[in-house]
């Protein structure tokens, strides 16, 4: 699945951090903006979602414009490197077309990158870590 990250307009700042000293959301995106290329999923094709990435003080979102609304995935972040991921949401519109799966990839992938384990309160993301056997070392 390729990631390619939108250029900004002129007075937008390509990519933002926070920086607030300890904890995990020290260096997390923040209005970090890529498309994923779903072309790969039987249930959407030739289709690009944009996803939008939103943290701050150590609560964050991932979303994305789809059919009926907003795809969403919440978190939050624990003092000892933890992502909480406790809500997704697909309208009923948009859902069989693997969204809530997409923005779930995406926030391990951020997990990763930033070296957080992850805590699936969610069910439906819960469900996705008992079928990805390689985010097993991930799960708090």
């Amino acid at each position: 699945m390729g990631v390619r990250i939108k250029r900004p307009r002129s007075r937008e700042p390509a990519h933002q951090t926070i920086l607030t000293g300890t904890g995990p959301s020290r260096a997390l995106s923040v209005n970090c903006v890529c498309f994923l290329n779903l072309s790969r999923s039987t249930a959407m094709t030739d289709e690009t979602l944009e996803i939008q990435h939103y943290q701050k003080d150590g609560v964050g979102r991932f979303w994305a414009k789809v059919d009926g609304g907003e795809a969403e995935l919440t978190y939050w972040l624990r003092d000892d490197d933890a992502m909480v991921i406790d809500h997704t949401y697909t309208p009923p519109e948009a859902r069989g077309k693997n969204i809530a799966r997409t923005l779930t990839e995406r926030a391990v992938a951020e997990a990763q990158e930033y070296n957080l384990r992850i805590h699936p309160k969610c069910p439906y993301v819960d469900k996705l870590f008992q079928r990805r056997p390689e985010w097993a070392s991930l799960r708090v």
